[in-house]
């Protein structure tokens, strides 16, 4: 948790339900916070995710680099 940013109470809850999913559906999870990193990074991540999991907020504008997403939550 980061000290003066928007966050949810049950961040960690969900994190370990989708990494729980992942695992079951031989997925790839990953959780990041898109401010710690480089935008090549970021085009990366988002260019290979098939669905993104995320709260409201500026940082959503990397999914532009999505070119498979099938699904946004």
């Amino acid at each position: 948790e980061r000290p003066n940013f928007r966050s949810l109470k049950n961040s960690n809850e969900i994190a370990e339900i989708l990494e729980e999913y992942s695992i079951k559906n031989k997925l790839n999870f990953c959780r990041f916070n898109p401010s710690d990193l480089e935008p090549n990074q970021l085009f990366n991540i988002f260019s290979e995710a098939h669905t993104v999991v995320s709260p409201h907020g500026g940082a959503n504008y990397n999914m532009i680099f999505c070119f498979l997403l099938l699904q946004y939550f």
